[in-house]
């Protein structure tokens, strides 16, 4: 799904008990005729939530890149 590809990495930290964590980070895409989604988020492991931190990537795919 990535036709240039580019690759993006995202790493989170959060900052608890006096020390520099990682966040747990999960992600889900789709794609809907040429438009393309990946959202990324994060938990910083206090609440279970899964909403400290909501990443989005979004881009368009034209139907003669494809």
């Amino acid at each position: 799904m990535n036709p240039l590809d580019y690759i993006v990495t995202v790493t989170i930290e959060n900052f608890h008990d006096g020390k520099w964590n990682p966040s747990s980070v999960l992600q889900g895409s789709c794609g809907v005729m040429y438009c393309h989604l990946v959202m990324v988020v994060l938990e910083d492991y206090i609440d279970n939530d899964w909403n400290d931190a909501v990443v989005q990537f979004t881009w368009w795919l034209p139907s003669s890149a494809r």
